[in-house]
């Protein structure tokens, strides 16, 4: 075989190497991107793990039971609750943030936004919200407002 005919055959040949070199590429990324949605998913179950085991400090069962017998929280407890508060806070800002950026499908993100948005079914905790919803992202906080804005209009019909 002379040069020649190589190189002829491997000009043929180079729009389907190419060609598969891209699908090969698609296959990779597709899998990355499976990769990358498990590992937020699993970062999520870590962070949800961690603010269910801060919830078991004395001083926010103490809060939650005054909750439920409507009565006066202290202040420690007032206070301690309030960090809480932010930390789920602040934890569903970043799923709202990983759902935007396609990392949480629109079923998980519905999901987590409507036992988020039953947190404001007691008074103490809508009033944190409106003192610290500035501290949040503007579209996050809309959001918010417009699914308790939601929740607000069902409960009156």
């Amino acid at each position: 075989m002379d040069l020649k005919l190589l190189a002829e055959i491997g000009t043929a040949l180079s729009p389907y190497l190419v060609l598969g070199s891209i699908f090969y590429l698609a296959l990779e990324l597709r899998q990355q991107n499976k990769v990358s949605k498990a590992a937020t998913r699993q970062e999520i179950a870590k962070a949800h793990q961690s603010l269910t085991l801060a919830s078991m400090d004395e001083r926010l069962i103490s809060a939650r039971i005054k909750f439920i017998k409507q009565e006066e929280l202290s202040e420690e407890e007032e206070h301690a609750w309030t960090v809480h508060l932010h930390a789920i806070f602040r934890a569903r800002e970043n799923h709202y943030y990983q759902f935007t950026a396609n990392m949480l499908d629109e079923e998980e993100w519905n999901a987590m936004l409507k036992g988020f948005i039953t947190l404001f079914e007691r008074p103490f905790n809508s009033e944190v919200w409106n003192r610290v919803k500035g501290t949040y992202s503007p579209t996050f906080v809309d959001l918010v407002e417009k699914e308790l804005s939601n929740v607000k209009i069902k409960e009156k019909i």
